[in-house]
């Protein structure tokens, strides 16, 4: 199993969500920085890809996008997979979907970008 699907189900069961069976990652990249819910600032609750700038991200599974905008000044996507369930996805340089749309599995919610200086997906 893929890491990043693998946290998604990790945390799903943390938290009594749905199954993730049919997660896929939202895109084809090293993981540079894993899943580490303790530590400085309450830890790192994600993984961060290491992608070019400008990589298609695509939706892990289908769902609503529950909120498109900006985060501690970061744009960002969340969507909304049922139960309790979500998955975000940060540091993009746009957005390709808005508040409210339904997607599908691997449809492109945005594109990478940078966080300090950095190409990566959150």
């Amino acid at each position: 199993m893929h890491l990043a699907v693998a946290v998604l189900v990790a945390v799903s069961s943390l938290i009594g969500a749905p199954d993730c069976v049919g997660f896929s990652p939202p895109v084809d990249g090293p993981i540079v920085r894993g899943f580490a819910p303790v530590g400085d600032y309450a830890g790192h609750w994600g993984i961060d890809f290491g992608v070019a700038a400008g990589t298609e991200v695509q939706a892990a599974g289908a769902g609503t996008v529950t909120f498109a905008g900006s985060v501690a000044g970061m744009l960002t996507v969340t969507l909304d997979h049922g139960g309790s369930l979500k998955t975000s996805y940060s540091y993009l340089s746009d957005a390709t979907v808005a508040t409210g749309w339904r997607v599908v599995a691997g449809q492109v919610v945005g594109h990478s970008g940078f966080h300090h200086g950095e190409a990566a997906l959150h």
